[in-house]
């Protein structure tokens, strides 16, 4: 699996669903959602909104997803979870909308650059 394509920036769940819920998530986007994680949102919420709505959209295949939150069980598409920053100071503190993020998937790990 790869994937290439531009950020789009939020910094919670609910300003990413509200922005996939009015339709400003499309075709090749990777959402970057920061600051879920332990540090930055106290239980460390299950990202499941999100991911459900960009399904419902019919872009679960198309449209990447990276979060220093967690993912449940009926996650689909390409998703990136906690193994990047818990605390908005690793790499996805440096992200801004519209770097091109490339997600390429070896054997179940994906990186990005």
């Amino acid at each position: 699996m790869k994937h290439i394509g531009p950020a789009k920036l939020f910094d919670s769940e609910d300003a990413a669903q509200r922005a996939i819920n009015a339709g400003r998530v499309k075709h090749r986007d990777v959402v970057v959602i920061r600051y879920e994680g332990p540090k930055g949102s106290p239980g460390m919420r299950e990202l499941l909104y999100p991911t459900s709505a960009i399904a419902g959209m019919g872009l679960s295949e198309s449209v990447a997803l990276i979060t220093d939150g967690r993912f449940s069980g009926g996650t689909r598409g390409p998703c990136i979870g906690p193994r990047l920053s818990r605390s908005g100071r690793g790499w996805t503190a440096a992200v801004k909308d519209g770097d091109i993020i490339e997600i390429i998937s070896r054997t179940g790990s994906s990186t990005s650059g």
